[in-house]
């Protein structure tokens, strides 16, 4: 990479500038820089090191989830860097900065890994919003929501006219209640 500036001086002054190369992902190594002007040069040896990146490529949940269940996220965190290293994936709590749960994962270069993270939603019916899943690097947002716990129909026999005769109708008398927080109809 070549970069040139003109440099106009006075007798007997100087001046210091900066040259700026750019580096990418996989440029990691040893180089040297070579400096020169039409009476001199100069050259020196540098180090580009090598660096993890970890994004998150996919998040799945198990959303809606029933309040008091746990809300889990699983994503897949690429380490799309030049060098093998460790990063913690945090995931958030619903529009929330704090962090609810997380995990240590170790990748090499090009090395990819599934996470679940989860959380308990108790106190949590009726929300929504967005909960994140983060590396050091990267940072990916899934729409979840919490909803409250489902119609419940329990059943329970309390009567019957039992015996009965050949021909004649037996009479089942059933208790139905339902248990859950949301009304339903259900077929019994």
């Amino acid at each position: 990479q070549e970069t040139e500036q003109d440099i106009q001086l006075n007798f007997d002054e100087n001046t210091t500038e900066t040259f700026t190369f750019s580096t990418n992902v996989g440029n990691a190594g040893s180089f040297t820089a070579s400096v020169n002007s039409e009476d001199d040069s100069d050259s020196r040896s540098f180090l580009v090191n090598a660096i993890e990146l970890f994004n998150i490529t996919d998040a799945t949940t198990n959303s809606p989830v029933v309040a008091g269940n746990n809300l889990s996220v699983t994503a897949t965190v690429e380490n799309e860097g030049s060098a093998q290293g460790e990063q913690q994936i945090e995931l958030t709590e619903i529009d929330g900065p704090a962090v609810e749960d997380t995990a240590v994962v170790n990748l090499s270069s090009g090395g990819s890994s599934s996470v679940t993270l989860q959380f308990n939603t108790s106190g949590q019916a009726g929300v929504s919003g967005t909960v994140n899943v983060s590396s050091a690097n990267d940072t990916l947002s899934e729409s979840v929501s919490v909803v409250e716990d489902p119609a419940n129909f329990s059943v329970n026999i309390t009567d019957t006219n039992s015996p009965v005769d050949e021909g004649n109708a037996l009479n089942v008398d059933v208790r139905v209640d339902n248990v859950g927080d949301l009304q339903a109809t259900q077929e019994i």
